[in-house]
């Protein structure tokens, strides 16, 4: 296959650049082993074997449309998080999820776990936990073979309530579907599959990303996905259409993500693209105009969250910066979304035909933070690179750096969630900090233990200096409330 030429990733402006080609080690590996999206954390990772930077700095550029592919596969999943009613909503929760462990650090700077939250404390807990899983859980069968699926086929949908329990009222809906599934082994197996917001999410990136590969390079051959969570809402739009095409599939899923509901969404919404075929009508036509009327119903409210979250995060701390940026990064997706609510389409379009807009598309909405992993023992220094898109300021501020307080925060708080309550800091696994192979700073030097297994020790470490802290270290003095500081 000829390898499509003037496909650039440039990781910074500037420097010259070069093409390296991948080999069939990146075609055949599995999708989830060359990148991933955190979207509690904000940020890409990319494996190894899909490297957009070298070892000096300089940019490499993607010789093929499916490596392409699979980095835009994850910038979507950052552009659901920031602008879609759904993606803002995890965004919102996961920030009242630090709120809420703030209140139980004790004077010692750390949490004392759940005893210190009182009967309604512990309630608003258990309604965050139950949204927070209900948000980032992915369905997958219980296969009585050994083998993987190959095929889904969804004979009947239904729309439930995803009740938690009784005192926590609905949180989320589900869509409950009997589905054939083929193995790789020949069997056949019948079962009930659920279709949350995972599978929309990882759905609609999934169809971007194919919508670009194809029309980029029609001779590309498809990666190799899992069914589960990339297929299913394909399955369920086969089953409730007569007529769908790739078109109307993703604009359905795109359209599903804008609802605080997306599952009950989405089967409002296949409901409308069928009426459509049953009348005659434009099923694309009228999924756009339905989301439209989404869009504009939910932007108050979402104005209205992102300008609650920017006067209390309205001081000078590098942990405000983060917060801010990304309600920035919100508000002008979110105006974008009112002007073209599906606008991810017009971007993909626009790469397929020139694949050097991608520098217009990130001066929109840039990219978050990427993580570049690179070869070799993973206690090396630096061995992995923090990639930005955004240049630095006049003053050489690093612009990335608040985002990385607010990844780390998270982190902090996500370390202590569990479903029986917030655990205790001093009985947490040990767990390196999460930018542990891309830093140099003193402590990963003098004491690399505190960063491989307890990196909110390093707030207290006295070897700082007048150089500053690291963004892990800042992150935990952000979440200590003044009087703990």
């Amino acid at each position: 296959m000829e390898i499509p030429q003037g496909l650039k990733l440039a990781a910074q402006p500037g420097y010259s650049e070069r093409v390296i080609l991948l080999t069939r080690e990146f075609e055949m590996a599995a999708k989830s082993s060359a990148a991933a999206y955190r979207p509690e954390k904000m940020i890409i990772r990319l494996s190894s074997i899909l490297p957009i930077i070298d070892a000096d700095g300089r940019p490499i550029e993607l010789p093929t449309a499916n490596a392409f592919g699979v980095f835009l596969h994850e910038y979507f999943h950052y552009i659901h998080n920031v602008s879609t009613s759904v993606g803002l909503a995890g965004f919102i929760n996961t920030l009242e999820i630090w709120r809420l462990l703030r209140t139980t650090i004790d004077e010692n700077g750390f949490s004392e776990g759940h005893q210190r939250l009182d009967g309604a404390y512990y309630e608003h807990y258990r309604n965050l936990y139950c949204l927070f899983r209900s948000i980032r859980t992915v369905y997958r069968p219980n296969l009585k073979s050994t083998g993987e699926v190959t095929s889904i086929e969804v004979s009947s949908a239904d729309i439930c309530d995803n009740v938690q329990s009784s005192e926590h009222g609905v949180l989320l809906s589900l869509i409950k579907c009997r589905a054939k599934l083929e193995i790789s082994d020949g069997s056949t197996e019948f079962h009930d599959i659920e279709v949350g917001v995972q599978e929309i999410m990882e759905s609609s990136a999934w169809l971007l990303e194919r919508r670009y590969v194809n029309s980029s390079d029609p001779y590309a051959a498809d990666l190799p996905v899992d069914v589960f969570p990339y297929k299913v809402v394909s399955a369920l739009a086969k089953y409730v259409l007569k007529n769908p095409d790739h078109d109307s599939i993703l604009a359905c899923s795109l359209a599903a993500l804008h609802s605080t509901n997306p599952a009950e969404a989405l089967i409002d919404i296949l409901n409308i693209a069928k009426n459509a075929e049953t009348t005659g009508g434009n099923a694309i036509n009228d999924v756009q105009a339905a989301v439209n009327r989404i869009v504009e119903a939910n932007h108050a409210q979402l104005i209205k969250a992102l300008e609650d979250i920017e006067g209390e995060f309205c001081g000078d701390s590098i942990m405000a910066t983060g917060v801010l940026t990304i309600t920035l990064h919100a508000r002008i997706a979110l105006e974008l979304r009112r002007q073209k609510p599906l606008f991810e389409i017009d971007f993909v379009d626009l790469l397929a035909k020139d694949g050097a807009a991608l520098d217009c598309i990130m001066s929109k909405v840039p990219a978050c933070n990427v993580l570049q992993e690179n070869a070799g023992p993973i206690g090396n220094m630096k061995r992995d690179f923090l990639v930005s898109f955004r240049q630095k300021s006049d003053d050489n501020v690093d612009p990335e750096a608040g985002l990385r307080v607010v990844h780390a925060a998270f982190d902090f708080a996500l370390r202590h969630f569990s479903e029986s309550g917030f655990l205790n800091t001093e009985t947490l696994s040990h767990k390196s900090c999460p930018f542990f192979t891309t830093c140099d700073l003193a402590l990963r030097k003098n004491e690399s233990d505190i960063c491989e297994k307890k990196p909110w020790e390093s707030v207290d470490w006295d070897g700082w200096g007048n150089n500053g802290r690291c963004e892990y270290a800042e992150a935990i003095s952000n979440t200590r409330p003044p009087s703990s500081s």
